[in-house]
């Protein structure tokens, strides 16, 4: 079966989602391919327990696409509490110093997916699950996917391939080499009460091993231990009540005692980046371009800003313009590159910074965490960064 559209985003995962919801309200014809089977109402996908944390602008993005409904579970971060395990210092930012009602949100990774697809059914979006990329090629001309679906092969014809599936679709394209970095790290994940409540506030602490946090989700906490490759081992095999005995020595007492630890996951963490996120007829976006150690949650948001500054550029061609045209696509890059680069950089400079016990950078953590706290104007610029990233306009 042959298929045609202006444009095929490979990956229904959030990013891949609200770049064709956005191309899809400019009247281009977009086709979603979807490895995932069908599990809960819309794609496997959905399923999907992770959180995930939202810039106060990744909000917006999500707003002007119909995908924030005023039922969407989400919990506000209107306080940021930075600290360092074995050393003085910390930073607090509070949204009401740079007039937001909230630096952030947490979400879950499941509803956010089937908001998404919601909106995606109500405006006609087409969604195809179940699809696995076999083959991606492309010409001067136009861009063909071929797929798999139900044992049938299919192929469709765009003038523009997205690629937004996280880097599964990578290793079909030669033309892009991609750059990574082992942190020599895993991060545990969970979900875990407290016997004080979160008042909404987001913990950042970074210990010898690793940044440590703790996010507000409903009236639990989302936890993020990062540990090296051997203490992760040794931890999973640990039953609930040790493990939660060792993240509270760890942690420490500023969020009160923890109990009720669910929802256990993990896995490695590592810097994976695209030498370019353009090629002929065809673009990165999300973890397909960059995929970011999740200290200080950036990437994510730095997907969400990808895709919203491909339909940026979209909207300035005529209704019949050509959606993958050199031009275009070279303007994507060269505006996306400041953004990423920062993120990329931030993000790597707090591990490599902050994971070790070096007793001068310990000095030198606490000594920068005092003066951020101390410079209202630095706390805005970062504050700013982390709520809208780095952006050309």
């Amino acid at each position: 079966m042959s298929l045609s559209a202006d444009i095929v985003v490979i990956g229904g995962g959030p990013i891949g989602l609200a770049f064709a919801l956005a191309a899809h309200a400019q009247g281009r014809r977009v086709i979603v391919l979807e490895a995932n089977s069908p599990g809960l109402p819309g794609i496997g996908a959905a399923s999907d327990t992770r959180t995930l944390a939202l810039a106060a602008g990744s909000r917006l993005i999500l707003n002007e696409l119909g995908a924030w409904p005023l039922d969407l579970p989400a919990t506000p971060i209107t306080t940021i509490h930075v600290t360092q395990r074995g050393g003085f210092g910390q930073s607090i930012l509070h949204a009401q110093e740079f007039g937001v009602p909230a630096l952030g949100y947490t979400l879950s990774y499941r509803a956010l997916v089937l908001a998404l697809l919601a909106r995606a059914e109500q405006s006609g979006l087409w969604v195809t699950d179940g699809a696995t990329v076999k083959a991606v090629a492309t010409s001067a001309n136009d861009g063909v996917v071929t797929y798999v679906r139900d044992g049938v092969d299919h192929t469709c014809t765009a003038t523009l391939i997205v690629v937004a599936d996280g880097g599964r679709t990578l290793t079909q394209l030669p033309s892009i080499q991609i750059e990574e970095k082992d942190y020599g790290q895993v991060a545990l994940l969970a979900r875990v009460s407290s016997d004080r409540p979160h008042g909404n506030i987001a913990y950042e602490r970074f210990t010898p091993t690793g940044p440590v946090a703790l996010l507000p989700v409903g009236t639990e906490f989302g936890l993020v231990w990062t540990v090296a490759p051997q203490e992760a081992e040794r931890i999973k095999q640990l039953d609930d009540e040790h493990f939660l005995a060792e993240f509270q020595e760890t942690f420490g007492g500023y969020a009160g005692k923890f109990f009720n630890l669910h929802l256990r996951f993990q896995f490695p963490l590592r810097l994976r980046y695209a030498d370019r996120t353009t090629t002929q007829r065809m673009v990165l976006i999300g973890n397909a371009a960059q995929a970011l150690h999740p200290v200080a949650g950036q990437g994510f948001n730095l997907g969400l800003r990808d895709a919203e500054q491909l339909a940026r550029l979209l909207r300035t061609l005529p209704s019949d313009g050509d959606c993958g045209e050199p031009a275009l696509l070279r303007r994507y890059q060269r505006s996306r590159k400041p953004d990423t680069r920062a993120g990329i950089f931030f993000t790597d400079a707090l591990v490599r910074g902050f994971s070790n016990d070096h007793p001068f950078l310990r000095v030198g953590r606490g000594m920068g965490l005092t003066a951020l706290q101390m410079l209202p104007f630095a706390r805005r610029r970062l504050a700013r960064a982390m709520m809208f990233g780095r952006t050309p306009w």
